[in-house]
């Protein structure tokens, strides 16, 4: 009896010590653990002009929220890749965080350093909305492309294009859309309903940014559960930044690194 008590309460020390390293690994090093998710898009419809084109896709910055040394070292990162378009999902800013002088430029700064031949074009998110005419400001002293629901073309030194498909946060009616291959962008994944797309990319949940298997995501769920029917891929953001809700497990922070093949 007094061995099995033993053997009872050394399971649970060791229970304890491993939900302690999760607890820690998830509040800390996780948050931060930066890493580059890529994919291969083979499709019929992609132009032989945009074939091995590469595409940047992140979103949920959430400007500071996690200080700015590990806000310098994403933008080195990406810095270290070689893309040709690059699409932001949204949530630039963090409403709750007042941004000196010194900080919206340093932003600026980071953002205009970010080459794209293609285009560099970005969706809104809540935060931005709270704050828009510093989003705005931001974007447009960094050459970014602020797109609502709409649908244009994007050329690579040719007649041939893709399609660009962007959702606003507040009004998911795209009119008439172009044909040929298509990319669709939309901060709120729940904006994807009914739409085919090749190649879908949402924002905002932050992919769950804390998953338990089998038991789902604990953060935006009702977004997280829902998965848009399609014959292409959906990307959903694990996000960069963090807003009040501070740890990450099996969703550590990333950028995505999307190449267009023709197939």
């Amino acid at each position: 009896m007094k061995n099995l008590l033993k053997a009872l309460l050394l399971t649970l020390v060791l229970m304890g010590l491993i939900l302690y390293i999760f607890y820690i690994d998830s509040t800390n090093a996780a948050l931060t653990r930066l890493r580059v998710e890529k994919h291969d898009i083979v499709h019929e419809q992609i132009p032989a002009s945009f074939n091995n084109v590469k595409i940047l896709y992140f979103s949920d910055l959430h400007a500071y929220s996690l200080g700015a040394e590990y806000q310098t070292k994403i933008f080195e990162r990406i810095q270290s890749l070689d893309f040709d378009l690059v699409l932001f999902g949204g949530d630039l800013i963090e409403s709750s965080i007042n941004m000196n002088d010194e900080e919206v430029l340093s932003l600026i700064e980071q953002l205009n350093a970010i080459e794209a031949p293609l285009g560099k074009f970005a969706v809104l998110g809540n935060e931005d909305r709270d704050r828009l005419e510093l989003v705005q400001t931001i974007y447009a002293q960094s050459w970014f492309e602020i797109l609502g629901t709409q649908s244009i073309p994007l050329h690579n030194l040719s007649n041939e294009y893709i399609v660009l498909n962007t959702v606003d946060l507040f009004d998911s009616s795209i009119g008439q859309k172009l044909d040929g291959f298509s990319i669709t962008l939309s901060y709120n994944p729940l904006a994807l309903e009914g739409r085919n797309d090749p190649l879908m990319l949402s924002a905002m949940t932050h992919k769950g940014q804390v998953r338990f298997p089998m038991l789902g995501s604990r953060y935006h769920k009702e977004a997280m559960e829902y998965a848009p029917a399609v014959d292409g891929v959906w990307i959903a953001s694990n996000g960069l930044g963090v807003d009040d809700y501070k740890a990450r497990f099996l969703t550590d922070p990333s950028l995505y690194l999307i190449t267009l093949i023709r197939k």
